[in-house]
């Protein structure tokens, strides 16, 4: 017999998303659905982030995206489905 462990998250679970930068390990958080700005670079060193504006662009509106969609778990009774998305927990891609 084998059996197996899943650890899935709801969206309403997902507070925000942090960015680390590799250069300092400076971090920055930011809110799901409070996206304020983003950034071209580290405001603690200086390092260069600017080639990675499409990713920032995604994650700005997956940030969006995710806060209206949490709003059917807490929400929205009526809907015919609930959102998880399973994390990985074992360390292994």
């Amino acid at each position: 017999m084998t059996s197996q462990t899943r650890t899935t998250i709801q969206l309403s679970d997902i507070k925000a998303i942090e960015f680390e930068c590799s250069n300092c390990h400076h971090r920055l958080i930011r809110p799901i659905g409070v996206w304020q700005s983003q950034w071209d670079q580290c405001p603690d060193c200086g390092s260069l982030w600017h080639h990675y504006r499409a990713t920032m662009d995604f994650l700005t509106k997956f940030s969006a995206q995710v806060s209206k969609t949490a709003l059917i778990d807490t929400q929205t009774t009526e809907a015919p489905f609930i959102v998880r998305i399973e994390v990985n927990t074992d360390g292994k891609p």
